[in-house]
């Protein structure tokens, strides 16, 4: 869940909850109860602030990363299930498609890492 991340990245960077708040301009009795999950985030900016604070991504924060890894390795497990179902001229051509996919899985990959740097600096100009 969202607070469990935050509070375990928190820890993982030598945060205290009182450096958080700080940062996030809040008391350290709201940055608590954003970690024990009694107040949900809601406001993008806060979760971006949060995620900066963290040295992260709002998205990685969300787990957005995690379960488009999760999804990719399912995917790509089922197609080599099928890959050994077809005869030649059709694997060939499936493996064609997936070298296509993994480029175009790439390209989103860096197009998405070159949209967290433009979000970055637009809520970083705060």
């Amino acid at each position: 869940m969202l607070h469990s991340k935050i509070k375990s990245l928190r820890i993982q960077k030598g945060l205290h909850q009182a450096d958080m708040a700080e940062q996030l301009n809040i008391s350290v009795n709201t940055y608590g109860k954003i970690e024990n999950g009694s107040t949900k985030l809601v406001d993008f900016d806060r979760l971006q602030t949060i995620a900066t604070a963290l040295n992260t991504s709002a998205a990685e924060l969300l787990g957005i990363t995690e379960v488009q890894q999760v999804f990719n390795e399912k995917v790509e497990h089922g197609y080599i299930k099928t890959i050994h179902t077809l005869n030649t001229d059709n694997k060939e051509m499936m493996i064609s498609l997936l070298k296509e996919m993994d480029f175009l899985r790439k390209e989103i990959e860096r197009l998405s890492n070159q949209n967290n740097v433009l979000l970055d600096k637009l809520f970083n100009k705060k």
